[in-house]
């Protein structure tokens, strides 16, 4: 919500098509398009994750100049991990426009 030390909120969940009802407790969340940056991991999990959240935190730590001087800043609205198979993860960073 402010910065990498501020309040988050975590929901794990599934793709679902559009307008699909869901039954109480579960809830459905739309995740709005923007733009993102993306990591992957891959490897044994949960250790691939860690290594790629590793990655994400390095990355932003670094000033801007040595990243690029284009890169964006981290927009801190919704980021995503995306498991396309059980041995890695994409890690999806929102980033500012």
């Amino acid at each position: 919500e402010s910065d990498v030390s501020g309040p988050f909120q975590i929901i794990a969940g599934r793709e679902v098509t559009p307008n699909a009802a869901v039954a109480a407790p579960l809830q459905s969340v739309s995740v709005p398009a923007g733009e993102y940056l993306v990591f992957q991991s891959s490897g044994s999990l949960p250790e691939s994750v860690i290594r790629g959240w590793q990655d994400v935190w390095a990355y932003f730590a670094r000033p801007r100049p040595r990243r690029r001087p284009d890169a964006p800043a981290r927009a801190y609205t919704y980021d995503l991990e995306i498991y396309p198979n059980f041995e890695s993860v994409e890690i999806w960073v929102a980033v500012e426009g």
